[in-house]
């Protein structure tokens, strides 16, 4: 196995989103996605990056001095190595957070990482990539992400959930669709007015770096 991994960049900031909400972290973002979700914040992920090999990229983490690291992209699980990179970071008694998209297999993430699965609703345009069979690996430290643009979205989601044939461990969030250059967000108030018009057992997520930083990259 390649112990290197495509790096687009690493920096501290505070996690936007999950139990972790508000936290330091370094976030170490991988480049490269094989979806094209039609919403994406981070298309600058898609191309470029720099390899680096584990014992660098530690360092690197170790030098910005935060307990949580949060690996992101991009789509990491796109890259063969990053399993072995996850152990690394375990290893080194940091807590990891691991976000993704839910078309590769979970089952090469070791025990002890946290997943931030994101399901593709269909306002993406890349929901037929989800392999259902992730859920049965999900526990309850686990999330399971719903990012909402629109109405249709929303009842897409909602008859998901009730329709899945085993409970979930996982706890259930919904996050409003952001705005970006080419795309109209949702209003946060208009997805908690659902929520609580459905009654649904979901928490409403907002992506608190965003709220701080105004979109902008948060270093």
């Amino acid at each position: 196995m390649n112990k290197e991994l495509n790096i687009k960049e690493i920096y501290s900031t505070l996690q936007g989103e999950g139990p972790s909400t508000g936290r330091p972290a370094t976030f170490v973002r991988l480049a490269g996605c094989s979806l094209r979700c039609h919403y994406c914040d981070s298309e600058y992920a898609f191309e470029g990056g720099e390899i680096k090999n584990f014992s660098t990229l530690i360092a690197d983490i170790q030098q910005h001095g935060n307990e949580l690291v949060v690996v992101t992209g991009g789509e990491p699980l796109d890259q063969e190595s990053l399993p072995d990179f996850l152990i690394q970071l375990i290893s080194h008694n940091f807590e990891v957070e691991l976000e993704t998209a839910g078309h590769k297999d979970l089952s090469v993430v070791p025990s002890g990482v946290r997943v931030l699965l994101d399901i593709k609703t269909p306002g993406s345009g890349m929901s037929q990539h989800f392999k259902k069979e992730n859920l049965a690996l999900l526990d309850e430290n686990d999330i399971l992400k719903f990012v909402i643009t629109h109405r249709e979205d929303f009842d897409w989601s909602a008859k998901y959930l009730n329709q899945l044939s085993a409970p979930l461990k996982a706890t259930v969030w919904f996050s409003p669709c952001s705005s970006t250059d080419s795309h109209v967000g949702l209003e946060p108030a208009q997805l908690a007015e659902w929520i609580l018009t459905k009654k649904l057992p979901v928490r409403l997520q907002l992506q608190q770096h965003k709220i701080i930083w105004d979109n902008e990259i948060s270093r």
